[in-house]
């Protein structure tokens, strides 16, 4: 009687696994009993084509594997190489065809995150990508719609916000507010799309330590830009916009815990996370605010000019030295004779004489010589009256031209005299003599200085009109009690309190034309506690008595939370902060407060209220790489992420109707080793740990492998879930926990888990150490609940891998992958009987030989039709005879002549032929500035070898890789030798024709069933 007549499970149930009768057979013959469930799945899985080559084994073992360059042939994750100079190269490539045929978008990706996943476990760091593509003919909807989706899920690793979304950076010189489009573009050399900045810039961006949730500045390492065509605007409870491409991964709160998702995830009352705290200034701590030295703003750009001058002290005395010294540089005796008794000296000469003078820069002043002079103080040491003056500019005062000075003018109301007073105190501090004017309904306080004048428009642009209005870059550098007065001066001016609202008790508003300057108060309000809702009043016409007037956009915050108005109790005049106090006094705790947020540590979170989509007209969005903490603060204080992938550098497009509804998507991977060792997969060592590393496991890609075996039929569409979703901010992650754990020297083998998921990575691991692994289902991390052995051993979900460790430093990388926001368990042990057990609830749930899973599967030896299928005997009996009559002047097809610039042209617009930078530039291909050669300007593309991490060992080197990916399927599909052969050697022509020498082939064969014989002939 045969095992399958008795069998537990139904034919229809056996061959839904991808099993054939004998192969069930097999299995009872070598475990000495009937599967159950569980075990059933892992055998389907495994037994495929796609994990054991069962039918193509006997044929890939006549590829050549050896070389003096080879240093890890086939068998294990990817193959490496030798390049010289201590570098040693990881590359491969592999398909994603029938997931990318049923979710273009999410085959495509995922096909990129295992390739590269495949190179880090490895030890070497993804640094470029290459795809083959083939699809039907373009012009069929259906095809349209797989090819926009592969394109898109390849590119699914780059991520951008648009120019206008604020960066928040510093310098040397200071805090800088600024778009991120004009930051990219001022550090982006001509014509280039990336660039790594110079690290002794001291660049930084304003970003959050995720672990303690704490502000704090990280370098920004490399800048990039590209086009995209759509893009999500998303909106807060508290009027927050952000606009990015859909691929931008973003932080969220969800049930008390980070998540990452990209943009087109997010949904309707999601948390978004807004920083609440700047850093503290290093004057904090110190107590030390450093003077603002006037010699040294205006040096640059008067170092020639001799109309600002310097009055030194009445003390100053006149030596021979000195002199001599202005001899040497003023011929006229008569200029020598007016500054030495007066005492004065141009600006230029100061500098230069400054040695000898000895007299301190803070008791010299400085005008400038324009008919009536307003001295000023050289040194401003900036206090809470000057903070104040600051804010009183930004808010109520502007700059005007008056002769050859200028004028600075503050106007207040007739009930604001306090302010009045502070700003007289203000200008009186910096050695001015300010003036009052009462007019009809309101005073204004004006001093003319050039030199004041000067310094507010130039040098701390702080803007001359309303809409250019922003703070000195020097205020962020501030200890927080002079930012405060800051904020008060600009409360005071263009802020508002009323205690007559609706639903709370008292609101302050500010307002401004200028978004710049918003986005600066918005920080400094978050700073200080008041986290406030903001909106945009956009830019329209207006009828001022009968005037047609444009009146500019306006940006507007409202503080009414009861926490907020807590916060700036003090930021107004003694009356107002009166009215504020008894307003506060009303409130009966949070209960008529709002609106309402929550917060934690130095984050407040808030929930998306809407998310649009919208295509739009191929624009530049933008991004930087951040060192450390891969987040950054955009606009009014939203956290970001910064998810920078792997530059795709090179590849290969084809359409032909043979491919209609089944496209081929090939990736392959290069990286450099990061680690000293190369890291396999073989399990060593009994007893030792068993780690889950990665993202949690699902039932998305369930039976994945046996799917991608499978022949696509017009029912493959039901087979979706068998497809696996990627999440690459998760990828970027993982690559670099992976390699730090893997430079710790603790791990002793590593393995993907791709294709079956859990069942291939223990049953390949423990196969290839001649060992066991023991693994307990109950301690693997899930995002769902009520898994059985069977989904969970099948399970394909992306960014999970499998390593073993050394006894003993298990903490070490469970510590590593927790910094980096990824799961990390001991999940099972290394034993010494060859088998994988398979643990569920207390129980056993699978045993089962290693070797019969990865190593003694099944081999099929087919046998080769005895003549050519009649398709390529048919076209061999081709000739040039059989072409239609031409002549020099053109050729006639089918009863019509065509010329052969029509014939030309006609070609270049086949899409085959055609140019691909319609596709290519959707990619990003100079992420990591290694990118030599771009796609289009070679026959193959060329990176530097250059290691992030380089080993102690490794010299400078200014070696390159080249790479290609062809096939000329034509070719092989009319005789499969002979086009082989071609491929090989239009790659090695391809690579020597950007000057390399061709060193190592990986292949990725693609063709129909070989159980049908045209197949596997």
């Amino acid at each position: 009687m045969s095992a399958i007549s008795n069998a537990p499970f139904s034919p229809e149930e056996i061959a839904a696994e991808s099993l054939k009768p004998a192969e069930y057979e097999e299995i009872v013959k070598r475990l000495g009993r009937h599967p159950n469930k569980a075990e059933l799945g892992m055998f389907g899985v495994m037994w495929s084509e796609h994990c054991c080559y069962k039918n193509s084994r006997p044929l890939l073992k006549q590829f050549p594997t050896t070389g003096d360059r080879i240093l890890v042939g086939p068998g294990e994750n990817a193959g490496v190489i030798d390049c010289g100079d201590g570098l040693r190269l990881a590359f491969k490539i592999e398909s994603h065809n029938h997931p990318s045929a049923i979710e273009p978008f999410q085959g495509a990706a995922t096909g990129v995150g295992g390739i590269l996943r495949d190179i880090f476990t490895m030890g070497a760091r993804p640094i470029a990508l290459l795809n083959s593509l083939r699809f039907g003919n373009i012009e069929d909807p259906r095809t349209r719609r797989i090819f926009t989706g592969v394109v898109e899920g390849i590119s699914h690793y780059g991520n951008c916000l648009i120019k206008s979304e604020t960066l928040i950076w510093r310098d040397k010189n200071g805090v800088h507010f600024d778009t991120i489009g004009n930051f990219v573009e001022s550090h982006l050399p001509p014509n280039q799309t990336t660039a790594e900045l110079d690290p002794t810039a001291g660049i930084e961006t304003l970003s959050l330590e995720p672990d303690t949730q704490q502000s704090c500045w990280q370098p920004v390492r490399r800048v990039f830009k590209r086009r995209a065509t759509n893009l999500i605007t998303i909106r807060t409870a508290l009027g927050r916009t952000l606009t990015m491409t859909q691929d931008h991964p973003m932080c969220i709160l969800e049930e008390g815990v980070w998540q990452t998702r990209n943009a087109d995830s997010l949904k309707q009352g999601d948390l978004l996370p807004i920083l609440i705290n700047m850093p503290s200034p290093q004057t904090e701590s110190t107590g030390e605010v450093p003077a603002l030295d006037l010699l040294d703003a205006l040096a640059d750009r008067y170092l020639g000019n001799k109309d600002v001058y310097v009055d030194l002290p009445p003390e100053w005395q006149i030596s021979t030295e000195i002199r001599d010294a202005l001899r040497s540089i003023e011929p006229s005796p008569s200029n020598r004779h007016n500054y030495l008794s007066k005492g004065i000296l141009p600006l230029p000469y100061f500098l230069k004489l400054e040695p000898l003078l000895d007299v301190s820069r803070s008791s010299i002043r400085l005008y400038r010589r324009s008919g009536k002079a307003n001295y000023m103080n050289a040194i401003i040491q900036p206090d809470e009256t000057f903070a104040r003056l600051l804010g009183y500019y930004l808010s109520e005062g502007c700059v005007s031209e008056n002769g050859k000075s200028y004028k600075i003018i503050f106007t207040f109301g007739l009930h604001e005299s306090e302010y009045v007073h502070d700003v007289m105190d203000g200008l009186k501090t910096l050695g001015l003599r300010p003036c009052v004017e009462t007019r009809e309904s309101t005073i204004a306080v004006y001093a003319t200085s050039w030199l004041l004048g000067y310094l507010l428009k130039e040098v701390w642009q702080c803007g001359s009109d309303a809409s250019h209005k922003a703070l000195p870059d020097f205020i962020f550098q501030w200890p927080r009690y002079l930012q405060r007065e800051a904020l008060k001066g600009l409360l005071r001016g263009d802020g508002s309190l009323t205690t007559k609202t609706h639903g709370n008790h008292a609101k302050i508003s500010f307002a401004t034309t200028s978004h710049k300057l918003f986005e600066q108060v918005t920080l400094l309000m978050q700073s200080f506690g008041a986290i406030p809702l903001i909106y945009k009043q956009p830019a329209k016409e207006t009828n001022i008595q009968g005037r047609i007037c444009q009146r500019k956009a306006l940006w507007q915050m409202d503080v009414s939370n009861v926490y907020g108005l807590t916060a700036l109790a003090d930021v107004f005049g003694e009356e107002r902060n009166a009215e504020l106090a008894t307003a506060l006094e009303r409130y009966n705790g949070t209960k008529y407060s709002f609106p309402r947020y929550s917060i934690s540590n130095e984050l407040a979170f808030v929930k998306i209220k809407s998310i649009e989509t919208n295509a739009v007209e191929e624009c530049d969005v933008y991004d930087i790489e951040v060192d450390n903490t891969h987040l950054f603060v955009t606009t009014s204080g939203i956290v970001t992420h910064n998810c920078v992938g792997v530059p795709t550098v090179g590849g290969e497009v084809y359409f032909d109707r043979a491919y209609t509804g089944n496209p081929l998507v090939n990736v392959m991977a290069l990286g450099i080793m990061e680690t000293p060792e190369i890291v396999k997969s073989g399990a060593i060592g009994v007893g030792n740990p068993v780690l889950y590393v990665g993202s949690t496991t699902g039932r998305d890609g369930m039976g994945g492998a046996s799917f991608a075996s499978a022949e696509l039929t017009d029912k493959s569409a039901d087979d979706r879930p068998a497809v696996q979703v990627g999440d690459p901010f998760l990828e970027k992650s993982l690559i670099e926990a992976c390699l730090e754990a893997f430079n710790t020297g603790a791990v002793v083998a590593a393995q993907d888990m791709g294709a079956a998921g859990i069942t291939c990575s223990t049953s390949e691991m423990a196969a290839k150490g001649n060992l066991g692994i023991e693994l307990d289902l109950d301690l693997i991390p899930v995002r769902e609940t009520g898994m059985i052995p069977y989904e969970f051993l099948l399970s394909e979900s992306q960014e999970r891998m499998l390593f073993v460790a050394h006894k003993g430093r298990e903490q070490e990388l469970i510590d590593i992958f927790h910094r980096w926001g990824l799961q990390a368990v001991v999940a099972g042990t290394v034993i010494a009987e060859p088998i994988v057990r398979i643990l569920h609830q207390g129980g056993v749930a699978a045993e089962i030989p290693c070797r019969a899973l990865a190593e003694d599967t099944p081999i099929y030896d087919r046998q080769l039709m005895a003549e050519p299928p009649e398709y390529a005997q048919k076209a061999w009996q081709w000739t040039p005879a059989t072409l239609p009559p031409c002549t020099a002047e053109g050729i006639e097809i089918q009863g019509k002549s065509h010329s052969w610039n029509e014939i030309l042209l006609q070609l270049l617009d086949t899409p085959t032929i055609a140019s691909k930078r319609w596709v290519y530039r959707q990619y990003d291909h100079q992420v990591q500035n290694n990118t030599v050669l771009l796609p289009g300007g070679g026959d193959a593309a060329v990176v530097r070898l250059r290691p992030q991490e380089p080993l102690s060992s490794t010299p400078a080197t200014h070696r390159g890789v080249a790479a290609t990916v062809d096939c000329n399927s034509r070719y092989v599909y009319l005789d499969p030798y002979e086009g082989a052969k071609a491929v090989v050697a239009e790659a090695a022509r391809n690579l020597s024709c950007v000057g390399a020498e061709p060193i190592a082939v990986t292949d990725n064969l693609n063709f129909g069933s070989p159980e049908k014989p045209v197949g596997y002939w």
